[in-house]
């Protein structure tokens, strides 16, 4: 899909999300990877390794100290890499919308297809900018300066890129298995699955940030993104805490409004790594935070084996576990009969959208079949393969073994039939590890 199909759409009630998986769906049976990662060259706060999946080139920068010191070292690392990834995103977001506005301005935020109107694209992301920031812990701006500084790039470019974040969705999948259901009987599993952009450079450019704070900056944290980016949309940290997250594009009357004055969504996720050591620490940073955009969001706790999903608007910020997950059985404007969201005990789960009945009721499926016996390997290859959900990158996060199993799309080029993260080879971290690096002493 292009980018342009995943703008923020206008919510209208009583809509639901189209298509759907393949009724025959095939099974992942791709090995598991777990070769250690090799190493390719460090610098004064920051280590690089690299690890191939089988179908991508996956690079790994361990970044250690204060923002600026963090984002510097992440730049010394990647420096070419960066530029190529930032400058060929920018052009292709400029390419979609400015091309392809007249035919979507219905589904943009009318507040920036008028910005756009009057001063451009370039004009109306500055805007967003200026709109945001008030709402941004500055610790963001001194780690894009950091990474700025090192890569030769205005920081002002970088901010511009993160904030596409805001008007762009994309239509993913979560999940979230506990105890009983699981085969151990006793632990926390938790997915994530990120369908968005395909046409773009986001597929040629996987990369995990292994984050290290230094004493005051919160905790370590794994970060699965791309070179350069600094938001978060997937990822664990050493509280055995996951994130998850969902384009609520289909959202009923229960999310209220939305709005462009806030905290971006990818920052606030990166709070949640970065600094919660609960998911009582999450429930109040959400309900007092500065909410924008209508989401699905997902946090898990390893230490009390739970997760909650969120229901995260301007107006909204709803927490569900098992016993009350909605939509769930009681939906009032979805699809009726409401059965295609059954509630499934120790399991709390999404597809692809709010109201999208033919992901969810698939995915709770899946989920029956394998409920009691639920391990991440048949979270891979039967759960998520079936549902067909995450084509650009996915991640299951084993929150008791602190595991981090990830697959990502394959780069524009390769065989057609690995093209879909849910295709390939998922490639299994141990997170104890990744957290224990150390600091390079040069």
């Amino acid at each position: 899909m292009k980018l342009i199909d995943f703008i923020l759409p206008s919510v209208s009630l009583g809509a639901y999300c189209r298509g759907g998986p393949k009724p025959d769906a095939p099974l992942n049976l791709s090995p598991i990877l777990d070769q250690e990662p090799t190493f390719v060259k460090e610098v004064e706060n920051g280590r690089l390794y690299t690890v191939n999946t089988g179908n991508n080139d996956v690079t790994i920068a361990h970044v250690f100290g204060t923002p600026m010191e963090m984002g510097r070292a992440q730049g010394e690392l990647l420096g070419n890499t960066i530029n190529t990834f930032i400058n060929g995103l920018f052009d292709y977001i400029i390419d979609e919308i400015t091309h392809e506005l007249n035919d979507f301005a219905p589904n943009l935020p009318d507040d920036f297809i008028q910005d756009v109107v009057e001063g451009g694209l370039d004009w109306a992301m500055d805007r967003t900018i200026n709109i945001t920031e008030p709402y941004t812990p500055d610790y963001f701006n001194q780690e894009i300066e950091g990474l700025a500084r090192a890569i030769g790039m205005d920081s002002h470019k970088i901010k511009q890129v993160h904030m596409f974040g805001e008007i762009t969705k994309g239509a993913c999948s979560m999940f979230g298995i506990w105890n009983e259901a699981l085969a151990s009987g006793e632990g926390l599993l938790q997915g994530r699955t990120l369908d968005w952009d395909m046409n773009g450079p986001f597929r040629d450019f996987p990369h995990i940030t292994v984050y290290h704070p230094s004493e005051g900056w919160g905790n370590d944290f794994i970060n699965l993104g791309w070179p350069g980016w600094i938001g978060s949309l997937t990822g664990m940290n050493d509280q055995l805490m996951g994130i998850s997250e969902i384009g609520a594009s289909y959202a009923d009357h229960t999310f209220g409004r939305e709005s462009r004055h806030g905290i971006p969504f990818t920052y606030l996720l990166r709070d949640i790594l970065q600094w919660d050591k609960s998911l009582d620490d999450t429930k109040m940073r959400v309900k007092t935070a500065d909410r924008t955009c209508n989401l699905i969001l997902g946090v898990g706790d390893g230490k009390i084996n739970e997760m909650n999903s969120i229901r995260y608007s301007y107006s909204a910020a709803d927490f569900f576990d098992d016993k009350t997950l909605e939509p769930g059985p009681w939906c009032i404007e979805e699809v009726q009969p409401c059965d295609w969201m059954p509630l499934i005990e120790n399991v709390v789960y999404h597809g692809m959208d709010w109201n999208c009945p033919t992901y969810t009721r698939r995915l709770s499926e899946e989920i029956n079949k394998k409920w009691g016996n639920i391990t991440p390997e048949n979270a891979i290859s039967d759960i998520i393969a079936r549902t067909c959900t995450g084509d650009v990158h996915n991640a299951v996060y084993d929150l008791t073994k602190n595991d981090f199993y990830f697959a990502v799309a394959s780069p524009h080029g390769a065989d057609s039939g690995t093209k879909q993260a849910y295709k390939n080879s998922y490639y299994k971290l141990d997170a104890d590890k990744l957290f224990a690096e150390e600091r390079p002493q040069l």
